[in-house]
């Protein structure tokens, strides 16, 4: 039989990694159950156009769509923002490489 590079037979080699297997599936009896598609897709903004980044602030989210900052929240509980506030304009548009895109909210 062949050996493997690291000197084991290939059988042996074979079983090692189904016991591995094995003990993953023990460690977390419940990851393949987790793989599920979601129940229901619900569009929040379906009229911003190219966002680049968001972070949820303040019960809404903030949202970059150059060269705008937007603020949008639901406050009627349908699923779709009802308050849309522009927070910052003039976001560089030049290159989407570029724009903002990452929002770090630093502690007070």
């Amino acid at each position: 039989m062949r050996k493997a590079a690291c000197g084991r037979r290939m059988a042996d080699v074979s079983t090692l990694e189904a016991d591995r297997a094995d003990e993953r599936q023990a460690r977390d009896p419940g990851r393949h159950e987790r793989r599920r598609q979601a129940d229901v897709c619900k569009t929040f903004a379906g009229d911003i156009h190219n966002p680049t980044g968001f972070e949820f602030w303040n019960g809404g989210v903030l949202v970059a769509q150059g060269p705008d900052l937007l603020f949008l929240k639901d406050t009627n509980g349908d699923d779709k923002y009802d308050v849309k506030e522009r927070i910052i304009h003039g976001l560089d548009t030049a290159d989407t490489h570029h724009t903002a895109n990452s929002f770090v909210l630093v502690p007070r």
